[in-house]
């Protein structure tokens, strides 16, 4: 037979197609190596390849039948035609010889889910094993390009099929959706989804490298080559291919080593069975890879060797643990809001926001106040501005955010000032900006920076433990991908931890860490130096007053920090947040804006910033002890040095005592005219003068004195006996009893006349103008003179010229009466004092003071004209600038000075020069030496007197009876901020500072000014001092200075002010004096003693603790004998609520550090506390700043702390309208829109309002909700406002206790609270109003018995999943020549029906419960007692307390949004997995949201959402500790049907998302979950699968019709002759039958008349016939037909010359038999031939008129084909032989149960499947309780049949139904030509054909082809 097919081969060449007779089938290869399989098997052993393609070839013919053309040879040439054809093809691609190929088999190509074997598989081996040449195959089947495609045969390669090499390539199944793994290269190839790229090598391509695909490719060989230890390039993937909606299966191949010739596979069959024990052992480095993580062991290898899952395909799942904290569990399931506050302490704003997850996106809402802040503090509760204000309070409002500058109380706004000091980070997102030195707020923001950076560390050793697995889905497909992903959140959290530590670092070293925790704060050079640096700067308050300004964003100083104050000006610390205090501030007198004590009249311009001695202590009080030189201290201006023309105004304070001291000097001087007396003697003429004469002077007498005295005689004897002392000695006697004498005079002699007489002219050179007018005795004479007529006498020759008259003075706008001239200094001080308004004091010395120097032999006497000197010391406040504060510009000028005129009224005139009246500036004239040297011409200031100094009260009084005490100035307000005054220093006069070098009795200095402000709150802790005393006045002997008074103490909040340690602005005590009686001008030495100065605190509450200290009180003074002690200053305080409002530190609710305190209390006011109960129940309120509709309001509130002795206590909670209305009661505070009240009972109401005085009127009109408050227990507190409907709702510890209240308010503007009672404290706690993110869910509440709840819309399968309804094939008209005929082709269809009846039913749609929607209605969902967990009381960590807890889980959607306003949603609200808790059934708890929608992803395919949840259902896995909750999860459209898992480590969550999938690679939606007794989990779910039943297609069977001529009329003798066989009529020479029927005559048609017998010819032709269609005239005629000869026929119209009808006559084989559309005829003529006999001649070679034809032997031919090829046959059925096809459709519901792996996070692969329906549209999760099924009758088994324990229990399944066949029922392998009587050419099914003699493929005829059965 070889041997005949090689022939018939090359005999058929030139009809084969070109390329086996073009190439060489014999080259050197066959010669050199081998030439058939035989010898290359016997030569290459197994050294071979062995592959397999898929060849879309029909299997039926051949399947080489294509490659024939042109002829049909039969199925064996096809075959060895296909497989010569293939070998050439694949040789030709390969480039290598023909010998090398050999096919080995080739099968039908049918596969999974095909019924038609269109293809063939054909098996070929490669000799020898060459893996070049299988990776060129495998690449050239994927490129249509490629050569491969070039060949005859393998042009038609399945390129999804591919190449395979046998024992090489693998499949494993991972638990990927494809789309995951190709992205946008997934091909389709009707419902197969794949990918090729493997074996087209396309990932070699640089282009395609980074492509999704390439990276799993590289990925998968990667994996598979470290797991099993091979080469990367000895694994290729083939391709991927869908498995199921999240599986692929992978294709892959090993791939030997070595290259041509040197195979070496035996390793594959070793790496197999490590794979297998790596797929078994989750711990393999199988599962280390990157994508064959996913691997799914249910698959095994190829499909063999699979095995169930133990755990959770999500391999390693890992999920930290559920916070143990259970406030943010609380938040985290929206039971508790996310409230935040950002408090920007830089600029004062806050911002409160909610998150609706942690670490989610914040949006703002309306309020919140937690309270944690102790930089916020209070900030913005406050009284509110519209309340009666009976009791003097006041609202003061802060708004500080707009701009402002000032804010009440305070002088400045800390935003007018660029904050200053580090911006430290701390905790959290705080920073402690600014003054922030507290170790054990540091201590603690360490610790809490240590516990931040171990949880960053600890979740970067989580991130790093899990860095490849933790988040392993759709998006991170591969641990790479994770570990990417991972990495990135590593590196966030590195960097976040390097950030942490060098916080920390930074925290760690800030404050006083590594510096001395020192401060000094410089007022004068405003630098703050030590542990922090900065430099403040200077403001002024509104009277110009400088001060020292240190502005910081926070100030937190604690008791360990050392504060220094020092400078000049006031200080002010600004906070634009709190402050807090807990330190010393002590401003040392003299400093901080406190005047230095009296010492000094001005300051130099250049150290009015320096301290005044700073370097002194408080005890010493000795100037000298620190001064080696003058000037001693650098700020001080002496008196001395006022010579010098500085400029002096008060240094020591507007309340020191000082005064502007004018110092004058007054003269009055006239022209000197001596006076000149004579004494002159003469006698009678003749007589000669004897005797002598005695003169008189005041009292005084000289001795006798001789007649002839000469002038110098006698001017020793008169100044010798006329004085009352010598006048070398008259400058030092005591004038209180000596009279004057006649001084010094001059005296001249003449001699007069005969008689020896004489004129003695006396000048008197020193006695005081007129002796005549003046209080001495004239000059007389006594007459001693011996001769007659003997004379003297005294004349006066000139009058001296002396003044007289008065004079008048003008100083300081006041003019004096005349003054007599001579007026004395009492007389004139008090004058001026009189007369003189303004002056304040007034000191006058007088020359001649005791009048007694007319001799003018006095220092301080009169002038030689009478003339005095009056040295005046005058004070007034006039002109003394008093700047308040030591650093003044004012100190560069001085007050006007005021000059002193005179006018004289004076006598003494001389000649035309008149007396006058000199004022000279300063005491250079005065006639007091010591008051000479104060060299102070300019009036300068002076406190002096040892007066005390004056602030909130007057100082003490000095010791000088005249020297008033300091004054008070300010006010109790502080307006202004001053500090304290110096005390006077201890001297009555100013010369007499000047006097000494180092004067003693220094006054004290004045306490410094602090001021304090605070946006928010201010602390001062128990440790906390501030102090600006006054200094005590400094001692002296004989007297001592006065007492500085205290200073000012500001502090301004916005908030509120608690004190707890000491304040103080205290006097200075007076100086004490040694010798205090030592002056007798003064009552005593002591000094006066300084006044109290002024505490002012300003906030809107104020608590003060009864420990704590307020001093404002004057100093004391050492007198006994006047009233010098300084008055109390003032402390005033001015808050705007009669409430203890503050932060309590020690007490916050759930779990929180802080909550606001409220408690009713009296109002401080020095030192006694004022009772204002009538007033206590204003209590703070917060105004939002806008009209708010908040959904949701919640807080904490705990009342408690005392005892109350009666039932009227209790606190509020109101939500305060936006108006402001009038009623009967009065104006009221506001509008309450909602509040409640919680006292002994707890109560709620709605549009009431509420005044001061009538606080608690409203409460009787309340409803209870709640009886039994339990005092010091915190409440939490929700309430939920339904804007739309105007109603709320109140949840007491998450129970609806008021269920739709409803109000009239539109809008909240405050928010407010009160306490209301004063035995009892109020704290409030995490006060929130914002939007409501509970999204509206909740529980079930009990109505005549029955569970009342609003669920979600309940949907099941959709009715696309259920499929449409029955429906059946179309009615198949099937066509034969019956058919086609004309009668059937009629309107009536020639009286036959067609399609009477239905057709084969298509599709069953076997589902008994269908509706529009789809397995049941639409409706809203039940309560299920299905999704309860039963939550045992010895589960101690439910926090359920002590009884058994029944937790309900369901879903709620909230896609529309609750409410108008105040309630969220859209993306991230639109639902969750709710819960509530019972444990009697009748009151639930809302547990909130266990898990959000928002929290939902598709981690199979990473499709996008929104996606929502279904029938969750929670169980507890004892091995692992969590709660575990199964769901469904759906999208949009409803079309995803997925799984999810979710586990918490607390049944009231939250729960974590896992992740979504798949169960059994199937979509689920009504699906729940349920636990047996042993522990099992079980996931049972209903699905809707088609069954498909599969036929093979009718084929027609022939219908046998007659023979036809070419007009389709019937050819009744061709039909005979085609039917049967006769030997007479199939006789080629026999004419005898055909004779008798006259068929050789012509055809010819004869009327007969019957009557006359005429006839008639009619010829041919339909239009020769009668009107009634007939030939004749019936029935007058009769026809009759003489011959059979054809008319139309040429050959026959004469007549048929023989009964024979010749086949080879074109006539005779023009009609072919086509009766049903699987009929293939040929002609007669054809047919005649397929047997050998008909190809002889029909004559045999003998002609007609051969004498011999009578004699022949005629052979038998009706065994000889199809001579007869029409015969007669019934009409039998079709035959089912066809290609198999989906003959029906049937659809119906099942339940599957799986079983769950051990952590219950996934199906294990055990399924058990059964059909069947629930009734009454019940889902699952209703018919399975939650006590779970359990077969008690066989304990050992469970409901589904499961052996536990056992390995028949472990049996794989799947919910795939397969077609259902009937193997009675197959494809017959000649189904397309059984009814062909040739194939490609006639006759080439003949009995001498190829295909018959080969094949069998034997000549057709079609009556032997009828058959019954299908087979």
């Amino acid at each position: 037979m070889d041997i005949f097919l090689t022939i018939l081969t090359l005999l058929l060449n030139p009809i084969l197609t070109t390329s086996i007779a073009s190439l060489p089938a014999y080259d050197e290869w066959c010669a050199t190596h081998c030439s058939s399989l035989s010898t290359c098997t016997s030569h290459y052993g197994d050294n071979f390849i062995e592959m397999r393609v898929r060849i879309d070839f029909s299997a039926y013919r051949g399947p080489g039948e294509r490659l024939i053309t042109g002829v049909f040879l039969g199925d064996t040439v096809s075959r060895q035609t296909f497989d010569t054809q293939f070998v050439l093809d694949v040789s030709s691609a390969l480039g290598v010889s023909p010998c090398r190929v050999y096919v080995v088999g080739i099968a039908r190509g049918d596969v999974h889910h095909s019924w038609e074997a269109r293809t063939v598989l054909v098996g070929f081996r490669i000799y020898p094993s060459d893996v070049r040449a299988v990776h060129s195959l495998t690449l050239q089947v994927q490129d249509p390009g490629s050569k491969i495609y070039e060949g005859e045969v393998t042009r038609a390669t399945d390129q999804l099929y591919g190449i395979v090499a046998i024992k090489w390539d693998f499949s494993l199944k991972l638990n990927y959706a494809i789309s995951v793994v190709g992205h946008e290269n997934v091909e389709a190839h009707g419902t197969v989804k794949f990918l090729n790229q493997g074996s087209e090598r396309w990932c070699e391509q640089q282009s395609n490298t980074h492509s999704a695909y390439c990276e799993f490719e590289w990925f998968f060989r990667d994996d598979m080559s470290k797991a099993l230890d091979i080469e990367h390039e000895q694994v290729e993937i083939l391709f991927v291919k869908k498995f199921g909606q999240d599986s692929v299966l992978v294709s892959f191949r090993f791939v030997p080593t070595g290259g041509l010739g040197e195979h070496d596979a035996s390793w594959i069959d070793v790496k197999l069975v490590e794979l297998f024990a790596q797929i078994e052992d989750k711990n393999s480095a199988l599962y280390h890879g990157n994508v064959t993580v996913a691997v799914d062991k249910t698959w095994g290898i190829s499909g063999s060797s699979a095995g169930t899952r133990t755990e959770s395909k999500r391999l390693h799942y890992s999920r930290r643990s559920t916070t143990q904290d259970s406030y943010e569990r609380c938040k985290s399931t929206q039971r508790c809001s996310r409230g935040w506050l950002h408090y920007n302490q830089t600029t004062g704003h806050s911002l409160p926001t909610m998150q609706i997850f942690a670490g989610g996106r914040h949006q703002q809402i309306s309020h919140f106040s937690d309270f944690e802040n102790w930089r916020q503090g209070t900030r913005g509760w406050r009284r509110s501005c519209l309340s009666i204000d009976e009791d003097g309070g006041s609202c003061h409002p802060l708004s500080l955010e707009d701009g402002v500058t000032t804010f009440h109380g305070g002088h400045w706004s800390p935003f007018s000032f660029l904050p200053l000091g580090p911006s430290v980070p701390s905790y959290n997102s705080s920073s402690n900006n600014g003054l922030v030195l507290n170790n054990a707020s540091l201590t603690s923001d360490v610790t809490k920076q240590l516990g931040r950076i171990s949880e960053v560390k600890e979740y970067m050793d989580w991130l790093e433990e899990n860095m490849e697995v933790a988040i392993l889905d759709a998006t991170r497909r591969s641990r790479i991908d994770v570990k990417r992903s991972i990495q990135k959140t590593y590196e966030e959290h590195a960097s976040r931890l390097i950030f942490e530590k060098a916080k920390l670092m930074t925290l760690s070293t800030s404050q006083c860490i590594e510096v001395s925790c020192n401060l000094l704060f410089n007022t004068s050079n405003l630098e703050l130096r030590g542990a922090i640096n900065a430099t403040g700067s200077i403001a002024t308050t509104p009277d110009g007053t400088e001060v020292a300004v240190w502005a910081f964003d926070s100030i937190n100083l604690a008791r360990e920090v050392n504060v220094t104050l020092t400078g000049q000006r006031a200080i002010a610390l600004l906070s634009r947040s709190s402050v807090y205090i807990n330190t010393t501030f002590d401003a040392q007198p003299g400093t901080l804006g406190g005047f230095p004590g009296g010492y000094s009249v001005g300051r130099k311009l250049e150290s009015r910033l320096k301290s005044v001695c700073p370097e002194w202590h408080l005890g010493e009080k000795k100037v000298g002890n620190h001064c080696p030189k003058l000037p001693c201290c650098p700020g001080d201006q002496l008196l001395s040095r006022l010579k010098e023309g500085i400029i002096s105004n008060n240094v020591n304070g507007p309340g020191s005592g000082s005064l502007r001291v004018y110092l004058k000097t007054i003269e009055t001087i006239a022209p000197i005219v001596k006076e000149v007396q004579t004494v002159t003697s003469n006698a009678d003429q003749g007589q000669t003068i004897r005797g002598g004469f005695y003169l008189h002077f005041n009292g005084y007498n000289t001795s006798f004195l001789p007649h002839d005295i000469s002038a110098s005689e006698l001017k020793r004897e008169m100044e010798g006996s006329l004085n009352a002392a010598s006048p070398i000695l008259l400058d030092n006697i005591n004038r209180t009893f000596a009279t004057p004498g006649i001084g010094k005079i001059n005296v001249s002699r003449k001699s007069i006349g005969t008689s020896g007489g004489y004129v003695w002219s006396i000048t008197f050179h020193s006695a005081i103008g007129n002796l005549a007018e003046m209080d001495s005795g004239p000059l007389t004479v006594s007459n001693l003179l011996n001769g007659l007529g003997a004379t003297i006498s005294v004349a006066t020759v000139t009058h001296g010229n002396t003044i007289g008259g008065n004079f008048t003075l003008s100083f300081l706008g006041d003019t004096t009466q005349p003054l007599n001239h001579d007026i004395s200094s009492s007389e004139l001080r008090h004058a001026l004092l009189t007369e003189i308004s303004s002056l304040s004091t007034v000191d006058v010395i007088r020359t001649d003071p005791i009048e007694n120097c007319n001799d003018g032999f006095c220092d301080n006497g009169p002038t030689p004209t009478g003339g005095y000197i009056w040295t005046l010391t005058m004070t007034t406040k006039i002109g003394n600038l008093s700047p308040f504060s030591p650093t003044s510009e004012d100190y560069d000028s001085e007050g006007i000075v005021e000059e002193m005129t005179a006018i004289s009224h004076l006598t003494g005139c001389s000649k035309t020069i008149c007396p006058s009246v000199i004022i000279t500036d300063g005491h250079e004239r005065s006639h007091v030496t010591v008051m000479k040297k104060l060299h102070a011409p300019r009036p300068f200031s002076l406190a002096f007197g040892g007066v005390g100094a004056g602030h909130g009260g007057a100082g003490g009084n000095g010791f000088g009876s005249h020297h008033p005490a300091g004054e008070s100035y300010g006010d109790k307000f502080i307006t202004n901020l001053h500090g304290g005054s110096g005390g006077g220093i201890g001297y009555l006069q100013p010369f007499e500072i000047n006097m000494f070098e180092r004067p003693n009795g220094r006054g004290g200095s004045g306490g410094g000014a602090i001021e304090i402000i605070a946006v928010n709150d201010i602390v001062i802790g128990k440790e906390g001092r501030i102090s600006c005393n006054g200094e005590n006045g400094f001692d002296g002997w004989i007297a001592s200075g006065g007492g500085g008074s205290g200073g000012a103490i500001l502090l301004a909040a916005g908030g509120t002010i608690r004190h707890e340690g000491t304040l103080s602005a205290d006097g200075g005590n007076g100086g004490v004096a040694r010798l205090p009686n030592g002056r007798k001008d003064a009552v005593d030495g002591h000094g006066g003693a300084g006044a109290g100065g002024r505490i002012a605190m300003y906030a809107q509450s104020l608590m003060i603790n009864e420990s704590s200290t307020i001093g404002v009180t004057g100093g004391l003074c050492s007198s006994t004998e006047r009233l010098c002690h300084g008055e109390q200053g003032t402390f005033y305080q001015d808050e705007a609520l009669r409430q203890d409002v503050t932060i309590d530190w020690n007490n916050g609710a759930a779990g929180t550090i802080a909550s606001l305190y409220l408690k009713n209390a009296g109002v401080y006011h020095g030192t006694s506390l004022v009772d204002h109960a009538e007033l206590a129940d204003i209590g703070p309120e917060f105004h939002l700043g806008h009209e708010s509709r908040p959904g949701r309001v919640s807080f904490f509130v705990r009342v408690g702390e005392g005892d109350p002795v009666d039932d009227d206590w209790g606190a509020s909670f109101e939500l305060r309208e936006h108006t402001f209305e009038e009623s009967v009661e009065g104006i009221y505070n506001s509008s309450v829109l909602v509040g409640l009240f919680i006292g002994k009972d707890m109560t709620h109401g709605a549009d009431y309002y509420k005044t001061p005085r009538h606080v608690t009127t409203h409460f009787d009109k309340m409803k209870v909700f709640y009886r039994g408050t339990i005092l010091n227990r915190w409440y939490k507190v929700d309430i939920r406002l339904n804007w739309a409907l105007k109603t709320y709702q109140v949840y007491l510890d998450d129970v609806l206790l008021v269920k739709k209240a409803s109000f009239r308010g539109d809008a909240i503007m405050t928010v407010g609270l009160s306490n209301h009672h004063e035995q009892i404290a109020a704290w409030f706690d995490e006060i929130y109003l914002g939007e409501d993110a509970t999204m509206t869910f909740e529980c079930p509440s009990i109505h005549n018995s029955k569970v009342e709840m609003i669920r979600p819309m309940q949907k099941g399968w959709k009715a696309s999943d259920i499929g449409g309804k029955s429906f059946y094939h179309d009615t198949q008209r099937h066509q034969s020549h019956l058919s086609r005929r004309l009668i059937y082709n009629r309107d009536d269809n020639g009286g036959l029906v067609p399609f009477d009846g239905e057709g084969h039913r298509a599709y069953n749609s076997d589902i008994k419960t269908r509706f529009e929607e789809g397995d049941h209605r639409d409706k809203e969902g039940e309560f299920s007692p299905g999704s309860l967990l039963l939550v045992p009381s010895e589960v101690i960590h439910s926090g359920y307390g002590m009884l058994n807890t029944y937790v309900w889980y369901g879903e709620h959607d909230n896609f529309q949004g609750g409410r108008d306003e105040g309630y969220l949603f859209g993306d991230d609200m639109r639902g969750g997995v709710a819960a509530c808790s019972t444990q009697d059934f009748i009151t639930w708890k809302n547990e909130g949201i266990m898990l959000n929608y928002a929290n939902l992803t598709d981690t199979a395919r990473g499709s996008n959402g929104p996606f929502h949840i279904e029938r969750p259902k929670v169980i507890f896995n004892n091995s692992t500790k969590t709660y575990v909750m199964w769901m469904t999860i759906e999208n949009k459209s409803n079309d995803l049907g997925m799984a999810a898992v979710a586990v918490s480590d607390y049944p009231d969550g939250p729960f974590d998302f896992v992740g979504s999938f798949f169960p059994d690679g199937n979509r689920t939606r009504d699906q729940t979950v349920f636990q047996t007794a042993d522990g099992s989990a079980y996931l049972v779910r209903t699905y809707y699968a088609s069954v498909e039943y599969i036929l093979p297609a009718p084929i027609m069977q022939p219908i046998w019709e007659s023979a036809k001529n070419a007009d389709g009329t019937v050819n009744f003798p061709l039909s005979y002759h085609r039917a049967n066989y006769e030997p007479g009529y199939d006789d080629y020479h026999d004419i005898y039958l055909q004779r008798w029927r006259n068929e050789d005559k012509p055809w010819k048609v004869v009327c007969i008349n019957k009557i006359t017998g005429e006839e008639r010819e009619v010829p041919y032709g339909k239009e020769h016939l009668n009107d009634d269609g007939h030939v004749c005239h019936d029935p007058i005629e009769h026809k009759r037909v003489l011959g059979q000869g054809s008319p139309l026929t040429e050959s026959s119209k004469d007549g048929i010359k023989s009964r024979f009808l010749d086949p080879n006559d074109p006539i005779n084989s023009v009609w072919k038999p086509s009766s049903v559309p699987g009929v293939k005829a040929q002609p007669w003529s054809a047919n005649y031939k397929d047997g050998t006999c008909g190809k002889r001649k029909m004559d045999l070679d003998m002609q007609r008129l051969d004498p011999s034809l009578p004699d022949r032997i005629d052979r038998i031919r009706d065994d000889c084909s199809n001579i007869a090829d029409n015969p007669i046959h019934h009409t039998a059925p079709d035959k089912l032989i066809g290609p198999q096809q989906l003959v029906e459709t049937r659809r119906a519901k099942y339940v599957s149960v799986s079983r769950l792996t051990d952590d219950y996070l996934d199906t294990n692969g055990i399924i058990v499947n059964f059909e069947g329906e629930l009734e009454d549209e019940i889902d699952l999760i209703g018919l399975l309780g939650a006590e779970g099924h359990e077969d008690h009758s066989h304990p050992a088994r469970d409901n589904f049949g499961w052996e536990r324990n056992t390995a028949t229990s472990q049996a794989l399944g799947s919910t795939f139904h397969p077609p259902v066949t009937g193997d009675e029922f197959r494809t017959a392998e000649d189904w397309d030509t059984r009814f062909h009587q040739y194939e490609e050419n006639f006759n080439d099914r003949a009995f001498y054909s190829t295909a018959c003699v080969l094949d069998g493929n034997c000549p057709v005829n079609f009556r032997n082809e009828i058959s019954e059965g299908h087979v």
